[in-house]
């Protein structure tokens, strides 16, 4: 008779994956091994994601569902973000690092490597990265900071999202 050996040790030892993502001086460290509620919530998205393609190459309309039935997004936020929660609240992560990060990982989790990269990047249209630097000392927004332009340069428009929510 076989023995078999025991199922997390050598799931770490076959599937390490892991994502890095740095923001500053920080590098949090992310598990591709994900709680079972949270891999059935993303493999339903992934259902939904195919349905949707399907019904848009089709030309039909698309059913697009209100949300998952089984994991609210706050929920699969926490749960992605796992054991590295406490460590980027007590680091002072902003929102837009917090997302950047939260878009990431939900790509990397649907997606791969290569797609978590784009999105990561900002090259597949979700939430921009952090800007790297080598302090914690966190520096203002672009948006959030005066420019000067001359008449030979327009200024940079906005990629469609504000920090507030100003007017609305």
């Amino acid at each position: 008779m076989s023995t078999f050996p025991e199922l997390r040790a050598l799931r770490s030892e076959v599937e390490g994956a892991r994502l890095e993502l740095p923001i500053g001086s920080e590098v949090y460290r992310f598990s591709k091994n994900i709680p079972m509620k949270l891999g059935m919530a993303l493999a339903e998205a992934r259902e939904q994601t195919r349905a949707i393609v399907t019904a848009v190459e089709a030309g039909t309309e698309p059913k697009v569902p209100d949300s998952l039935e089984n994991i609210s997004e706050s929920e699969m936020r926490r749960a992605l973000i796992g054991d590295q929660w406490d460590r980027m609240m007590a680091d002072g992560i902003l929102v837009d690092e917090f997302d950047a990060v939260y878009f990431t990982l939900f790509t990397w989790h649907m997606a791969g490597e290569q797609a978590a990269l784009a999105a990561w990047t900002g090259e597949a249209g979700g939430a921009r990265p952090p800007a790297r630097s080598g302090s914690k000392a966190r520096k203002t927004s672009p948006r959030s900071s005066s420019r000067k332009t001359s008449a030979t340069t327009k200024p940079r428009r906005s990629a469609g999202r504000t920090s507030s929510q100003a007017g609305t």
